[in-house]
């Protein structure tokens, strides 16, 4: 709410932002220079992943489902543990995917809003409100902070990649 206000105050307008421009359906290892490493092999404490309280990244949603059309939730039946953390998936198919390449469909950030990095906070990601960009998943707050990024997208890009590595292990909650 402190950010809506925030926005509002300033006067930020929300243009039209698509949901996805990605040039292919099939994610790349590393795209925007977004490196994801597995920290828990490596023995870190990290607070890398936007979690819920039992663990589980992106609200539920099916990370590889943003690649090959419309976002779906996933299932425990389709779970799977990956750098500490819990990932659901829609069906055996997408676990696989993932299994083979998570770097690929892990989402950009941590599955924190993008925005927020842009402006050094680590917000929540609302796993409906997403644009895939050069093969890369981006999540987002709101349709107004969304749109708030799209009016500079090159520029909150590169603040995005400046700004990630300081606050990537950094610990919202505390």
């Amino acid at each position: 709410m402190y950010l809506t206000l925030f926005l509002v105050a300033v006067g930020f307008g929300v243009p039209a932002f698509s949901q996805s421009s990605s040039s292919s359906a099939e994610p790349g290892p590393e795209s925007d220079g977004f490196a994801v490493e597995d920290a828990a092999a490596n023995g870190k404490q990290t607070h890398r992943w936007n979690t819920d309280e039992a663990g589980v990244v992106m609200h539920g949603y099916d990370p590889v489902s943003y690649h090959s059309g419309t976002p779906v939730k996933g299932v425990k039946a389709h779970s799977y543990q990956w750098d500490g953390v819990t990932w659901l998936f829609s069906s055996a198919e997408n676990r696989a995917r993932f299994e083979a390449s998570p770097a690929a469909y892990a989402p950009a950030m941590g599955g924190y809003c993008t925005f927020g990095v842009v402006i050094k906070k680590k917000l929540d990601g609302d796993p409906t409100v997403y644009w895939v960009h050069d093969k890369q998943l981006y999540l987002f707050l709101n349709e107004e902070v969304r749109g708030k990024f799209a009016q500079d997208q090159a520029g909150n890009l590169e603040r995005i990649r400046e700004n990630w590595p300081a606050l990537r292990d950094f610990d919202p909650k505390g």
